[in-house]
């Protein structure tokens, strides 16, 4: 369901065929509106299997911080796996420093190697221990926020799978801001319904990965 699409309904849940009243459209549609902070706080709450996504970060040698994807939200399993490009493989994924380690794993905070082993991330930026003297590329599997809806025709993942829960929160919310709580309440009650939906949804594809795992009997 697109953004225009989503707005009408929205506008119907509320208004049915009458007109809406003025400035209801800057309330509620348009960046940083009631229905796309809706769609960002989904993803705040939670991450989907269509949050997920892939990408590469190039190492220069002796540089031990590098920017994250500007759509970073966290890390996804597997993290950072550094790509040995000798032996066409991975190395062992990093492993995430804990809070005031980043030095004391460390005889020296310049230590290098040819790949790192540790990772820690502050203000958006990935930080590596060792520092790496080769010039590698380092693998992110992450979970990501989907772009803000602009465009009336701006549609992805979760304007399509859950535009049910996009929607009936907005209602409640824009009903909350014009004081009118019960019937708010009524539509909050929707967008937990279908956001359940949704949940289960999620954790239905989850799994159809796991079982995806090829086999060995050893």
């Amino acid at each position: 369901m697109t953004f225009l699409e989503m707005y009408n309904r929205t506008l119907y849940k509320l208004f049915g065929n009458s007109a809406p009243p003025q400035g209801a459209a800057a309330v509620l549609y348009g960046t940083n509106g009631i229905i796309d902070n809706c769609h960002r706080r989904i993803q705040q709450r939670k991450n989907y299997w269509f949050m997920e996504y892939t990408a590469t970060i190039a190492v220069t040698p002796a540089v031990e911080s590098y920017a994250l994807p500007t759509d970073f939200k966290e890390i996804d399993r597997c993290g950072f796996r550094p790509y040995n490009a000798t032996t066409t493989d991975y190395e062992t994924p990093l492993s995430q420093m804990g809070a005031g380690e980043s030095f004391s794993k460390f005889t020296n905070h310049l230590d290098v190697a040819d790949y790192p082993q540790y990772y820690s991330i502050f203000n958006n930026q990935l930080y590596l221990k060792p520092i790496p003297n080769l010039a590698i590329t380092v693998y992110l599997r992450y979970y990501r926020y989907l772009a803000r809806l602009v465009n009336d025709t701006d549609e992805d993942a979760l304007c399509l799978v859950g535009y049910e829960v996009i929607t009936n929160l907005a209602a409640a919310e824009y009903l909350e801001i014009n004081k009118e709580f019960n019937e708010s309440q009524t539509y909050l009650a929707r967008a937990n319904d279908a956001l359940e939906v949704l949940h289960k949804e999620d954790m239905g594809r989850r799994r159809a990965e796991i079982l995806e795992i090829d086999y060995r009997d050893f």
